[in-house]
């Protein structure tokens, strides 16, 4: 009812022009990335992070809800999968967000947005650098 008496088709809106900045790796970069970061959380401590945070009272359903890591460790800690299963699934499952990500920067760019693309292997101190070049040419600052 409200709607019918507040036409927000005629309120004008703000020109929105954001500065979009994607890091860019082919397919296989990707997945080996995603892959060894999973590895590395898997061995410091993502399984441990999910049992303290059900012992400090966190239910599945707020875990499953918050985290796709936390969907498959609860699923590991109930005993539904071992953890073999847990790895292969969680870094499938990482893999096709991933991919669902880039699907919709392609849309964005569709859709007109500018995305300043960097490349990931140009290494961690070169793509900030590229970063804060874009920042400061986008903003004007020195």
């Amino acid at each position: 009812e409200y709607l019918k008496f507040n036409d927000f088709s005629k309120v004008e809106r703000p020109t929105i022009n954001p500065l979009v900045i994607g890091l860019q790796s082919d397919v296989t970069t990707r997945r080996n990335n995603i892959l060894n970061r999973l590895d590395f959380r898997l061995k410091n401590g993502l399984i441990e992070e999910v049992e303290n945070l059900k012992l400090s009272g966190v239910s599945d359903e707020i875990l499953i809800f918050y985290g796709l890591e936390y969907k498959f460790v609860v699923s590991y800690l109930a005993g539904e999968i071992d953890f073999e299963t847990l790895k292969e699934r969680l870094g499938i499952a990482i893999c096709q967000f991933a991919k669902r990500q880039m699907t919709f920067f392609r849309k964005m760019e569709k859709d007109g947005v500018q995305i300043h693309w960097l490349d990931t292997h140009q290494g961690f101190e070169n793509i900030k650098l590229s970063a804060i070049e874009l920042i400061n040419s986008k903003f004007q600052l020195k």
